[in-house]
């Protein structure tokens, strides 16, 4: 059977942060098959409180020469240049493939929350925006985030650039270094 695990975080068996694999299961065991990149999770359970965190590493990943900053460089422009210094160290910067930190990432790219209140909130958040029909069905928001409420640029400016499969395999995990992937 095949399985797929996009989920929150959870202890992988190669010491790494899971939530974004796919696996080949029997009854007993289970290979993994793929995942998504491993990015650093910079500040460990402050990526969880701060997604903006999570953008900054994957936004890091993904720049381009010539790429202008983002409107969630600018809102978080106090903290974003040590932070990303820790992150390229390694320090305090477990590192996962786990899909839970890249929805939080792309929810504040597109403005809707840097920082949460609970768990899963931005992540909830980016659901209800992607679909209007799920508001008020998952839970308490803040406020009502849409497209139109932000800067058409903050919408548009988002590409699906860090969504890259690579081989998983029960040695170790492929690295993944800044500006680039492995």
């Amino acid at each position: 059977m095949i399985g797929v695990a996009f989920d929150g975080t959870g202890y992988g068996t190669d010491g790494t942060i899971w939530g974004g694999e796919f696996l080949i299961a029997g009854l007993a065991d289970f290979d993994p098959a793929g995942r998504l990149a491993l990015v650093p999770m910079q500040g460990g359970a402050a990526a969880d409180r701060q997604p903006w965190r999570m953008a900054a590493v994957y936004l890091e990943a993904a720049r381009q020469v010539g790429m202008p900053s983002l409107e969630v460089e600018r809102r978080n422009e106090r903290h974003w240049a040590s932070v990303m210094a820790m992150a390229r160290r390694g320090i305090d910067a477990p590192v996962t493939s786990s899909a839970g930190p890249l929805f939080d990432a792309v929810a504040a790219l597109l403005g809707l929350q840097d920082e949460v209140n609970y768990e899963g909130q931005a992540a909830i958040e980016l659901e209800q925006l992607a679909d209007p029909a799920e508001a008020g069905r998952t839970g308490p928001r803040s406020r009502r985030a849409t497209c139109s409420s932000h800067r058409a640029s903050t919408c548009s400016d988002v590409r699906p650039r860090t969504w890259r499969l690579v081989s998983a395999g029960r040695s170790s995990p492929p690295d993944f270094i800044m500006g680039s992937s492995a």
